[in-house]
């Protein structure tokens, strides 16, 4: 099985001279795309398009009839069977400015021309409603088409209630064979995958792009029966594809637009499955200079790829081993070339307790600074969380230690709809207020917590977080306390785990930062000090 991606056309002005996919133009770029992927596969056999949405530009439905020139040469080109078109609904695709409160009856007669358009490629339903169709495309495969705008405010991800999420999870358990692949096209992506690199710009990012609030739905598909279960995403123009234990996520960057100068691609995918393997080749469209000039630029496509396996891991502490391991051996390498690269670590005198000097610094701030590095770090945490956290989230609470701990913890706070405290414990600072420094606010309901997730930057001598973790205990010794850190020391007998957590989880553990006591170094007059905590 052969399915090629794509996504975001935003096609708004077909007759000028600007956009990618435009009258003039169109064919040429559909032809170099063909001529490319001819190269890594021939002959050239698709079975299935996904289109997941973005179609047309800020709700200018005039152009679906511009849309269906640009799918029935797509159709032609590649030879697939216009009942194999299958496309899904983007908050571009209706005029969701026109909905000034909610109202589902307007909602639907905003949607009517994109189901009309799409009707004119998939009309044959299992079952069809608002805000979902499911259609069988052969005998063991059918498509899914989830509207993740669906009771949407300001065209952000919208949300389904109870009974509708019932409704499509009963109607897939009723209608999908054991040995069927299941086809999903969804527009917001219903997980953060690695390559959002928007995000470090928009602090409500997640909230717009991300469907945080189809997750439970996630879920519940997931245990759905299906050789595949295949999520095709759009929105973000961005790009990833990786594999989730049992589920396959496709994100695939815009195929159409104006040209810009940002590290936006235009992008097509495609996914290749058989009996032992699913292979992915990647169609970026390439420049010869910094400008994005459509007329200068052609396809190159990747070689043939496996998809990448991604699995939460476990690995606070290794078996029969006293070594603590780093949570995600990518996400370390990248701390590491960072701080070498841009001199990040300080050799000096370093106050950090009463009791200990560091002989040396990492300048977490500036480390954290890098928007791809912090995002990535926030995604595995959000894995790590969803992987620990079984109770509710009112029953849960982040508390962010000083300013990257406080970044984190809010950034995961807006994403899993869960309360957090920022908490500065080294010392008084501009940074912070009395209110912070009390304390009060994190720890006026502690009683009630049932979770607590504690982010903390650089773990040196653990007397910090020792210090927390026990004073959370005093006022509530049932609470479980799962600790993530960016950085923990590697030096001998450092911390391996921390009484009273139920984990402790650090991104890089291959940087020392050596202490020594107060006694055992030369008086400040001779070494003055660094910076003091």
């Amino acid at each position: 099985m052969n399915i090629l991606h794509i996504t975001d056309l935003h096609l708004d002005h077909f007759e000028g001279d600007v956009e990618f996919i435009r009258n003039g133009f169109y064919r040429e770029y559909i032809d170099r795309l063909f001529a490319s992927l001819e190269k890594k596969i021939n002959p050239i056999e698709i079975n299935y398009l996904i289109v997941t949405g973005d179609l047309i530009n800020i709700g200018k439905i005039e152009n679906y009839e511009n849309v269906e020139i640009i799918l029935n040469y797509i159709s032609s080109k590649f030879s697939i069977n216009k009942k194999n078109i299958c496309l899904t609904i983007g908050n571009h695709d209706y005029k969701w400015k026109e909905l000034k409160i909610q109202d589902i009856e307007k909602e639907k007669l905003l949607k009517l021309p994109f189901k009309e358009f799409r009707d004119k490629y998939n009309s044959t339903y299992v079952e069809e409603v608002d805000y979902f169709f499911l259609t069988k495309l052969d005998n063991n495969t059918y498509f899914l088409s989830i509207d993740s705008t669906w009771n949407s405010q300001e065209g952000a991800p919208g949300e389904f209630s109870v009974s509708e999420e019932d409704r499509l999870v009963t109607l897939l358990n009723d209608s999908i064979e054991n040995n069927a692949t299941l086809l999903i096209g969804c527009h917001f992506p219903i997980i953060s995958l690695d390559n959002n690199f928007l995000a470090g710009e928009d602090t409500d990012w997640h909230n717009n792009h991300i469907w945080i609030k189809g997750n439970s739905l996630r879920d519940r598909i997931k245990r759905v029966k299906t050789i595949n279960t295949i999520w095709f995403h759009g929105d973000v123009h961005a790009s990833d594809q990786k594999i989730i234990d049992n589920e396959i996520f496709v994100l695939t960057s815009k195929f159409g637009g104006k040209p810009d100068t940002s590290a936006q691609r235009r992008q097509a995918v495609l996914i290749s499955i058989n009996e032992t393997h699913i292979s992915k080749i990647t169609c970026n469209y390439e420049f010869p200079a910094h400008e994005q000039n459509p007329r200068l630029g052609d396809w190159i496509c990747s070689d043939i790829q496996e998809l990448r396996k991604s699995t939460p891991v476990e690995q606070h502490k290794l078996p029969n081993t006293d070594k603590l391991s780093a949570y995600n051996e990518e996400v370390e390498k990248e701390i590491l070339r960072l701080v070498k690269g841009r001199e990040l670590y300080k050799f000096g005198r370093f106050h950090i307790s009463d009791e200990y000097i560091s002989l040396g610094w990492v300048d977490i701030n500036k480390l954290m600074s890098d928007k791809e590095l912090l995002n990535r770090i926030s995604d595995k945490c959000y894995e790590l969380i969803r992987s620990k956290i079984t109770n509710s989230n009112a029953d849960t609470l982040f508390l962010g230690i000083e300013i990257i701990g406080g970044v984190l913890a809010s950034q995961l706070s807006v994403r899993l709809n869960i309360k957090n405290s920022i908490i500065p414990v080294r010392s008084k600072s501009d940074h912070y207020s009395e209110f912070e420094f009390s304390h009060s606010s994190a720890f006026e309901n502690i009683i009630n917590i049932k979770d607590v997730v504690i982010f903390i930057d650089i773990i040196s001598t653990g007397n910090t977080i020792n210090s927390l973790v026990a004073d959370i205990i005093s006022k509530n010794a049932d609470i479980n306390i799962h600790v993530i850190s960016i950085i923990s020391n590697d030096i001998e007998n450092k911390l391996i785990s921390i009484p009273n957590t139920k984990s402790y989880t650090t991104f890089c553990t291959s940087l020392k930062i050596p202490l020594i006591k107060h006694s055992e170094m030369p008086e400040e007059e001779y070494v003055k000090t660094n910076l003091k905590f």
